[in-house]
């Protein structure tokens, strides 16, 4: 059986690319969920904000990992959401609740853009840049 990419890490390759590769994108930046966890539901994946139990049950470890996250790495003042829908909403109320960063810049999720917005890739990965480009200014 023929492996298919996974649309969101081929968009994410692309934007460390134009960032100037690994090195570059990494020494500026860390890349991390809002779990170390997947959940899956009936078979499918289920997005952790989408089951309201689930949410209540996972929000006190989610919190954990954060703050574990946080203290093993450098001081991040900005980050940035891969998600401006629910994802973007949820993690901004933690935010304001719990303080881990300043701003949190929601940007358009690489799915969508890979499923949706395709053909638009060379203009969302020159988004990202922009949007990268004035926090390292």
């Amino acid at each position: 059986m023929k492996k298919k990419a996974e649309l969101s890490a081929d968009f994410v390759y692309r934007v460390i690319h134009g960032y100037g590769g690994v090195e570059a994108f990494f020494g500026q930046f860390f890349i991390t969920g809002m779990s170390p966890l997947g959940f899956v539901k009936h078979g499918k994946n289920l997005n952790y904000y989408d089951d309201k139990e689930l949410i209540k049950d996972f929000e006190p470890f989610m919190l954990k990992c954060i703050r574990v996250q946080l203290e093993t790495m450098p001081t991040y003042t900005t980050c940035y959401c891969l998600g401006e829908g629910t994802n973007f909403k949820y993690f901004s109320k933690i935010n304001a609740k719990h303080g881990f960063f300043k701003e949190i810049i929601p940007l358009a999720h690489p799915r969508f853009i890979m499923q949706y917005r395709r053909k638009r890739i060379d203009e969302y990965v020159d988004f990202y840049l922009e949007k990268f480009e004035k926090i390292s200014e």
